[in-house]
C-alpha cells in the first residue's frame, strides 16, 4: 500500500471518529492527515508529509484553542449590568465571595479593596464569576 493511501485511511478513520463524538478535535486530525496524503499522492518524500499532518492538526488544534478562549473574554463595556448593586451573602477568603444579584446566587470575585460599608457593584461578568468593587 503506498504511503498516501495510508494517511487517507487515517483520515478517514479520525473522520469517522470526529462524526462520534463532535468535538472538532478528531476533525482537525483528519485535515492533516488528508493533508498529507495530498502531499503523498503529489510524490513528495515522507518528511514533508509528516510536516503537512502535524502543520495541518497543531495548526487547526491552535485555531479551536485560541476561538475557545476567547469566548470566555468578560462581559463587553457596554453591558447593561455594569454598575449594578450586589448583595454579597458570604465571603471565603480576601477576593473570592458568594453574592446575590437578580434573585440568583453567583460566584463573585473582588477587585481592589473590601469596602467598609459592604456595598459593591458588578464591574465585568466572566462566566458564571460576578467581578465586585466596593462603593
Amino acid at each position: 500500500m503506498s504511503m498516501w493511501l495510508f494517511w487517507l485511511l487515517l483520515a478517514l478513520i479520525a473522520l469517522g471518529g470526529e462524526v462520534m463524538t463532535g468535538t472538532l478535535v478528531l476533525l482537525f486530525a483528519a485535515l492533516g492527515f488528508g493533508a498529507a496524503s495530498l502531499i503523498g499522492w503529489l510524490g513528495l518524500p515522507l518528511a514533508a508529509q509528516l510536516v503537512a499532518a502535524s502543520a495541518g492538526a497543531l495548526g487547526g488544534w491552535f485555531w479551536l484553542f485560541r476561538r475557545r478562549h476567547e469566548k470566555r473574554k468578560p462581559t463587553a463595556p457596554d453591558s447593561l449590568d455594569l454598575g449594578e448593586r450586589v448583595e454579597v451573602l458570604e465571603w471565603f477568603d480576601e477576593r473570592r465571595c458568594r453574592v446575590r444579584y437578580r434573585g440568583s446566587e453567583w460566584r463573585g470575585e473582588l477587585v481592589g479593596e473590601r469596602s467598609g460599608l459592604d456595598r459593591y457593584h458588578v464591574v465585568a461578568l466572566d462566566g458564571v464569576t460576578i467581578r465586585i468593587r466596593g462603593e
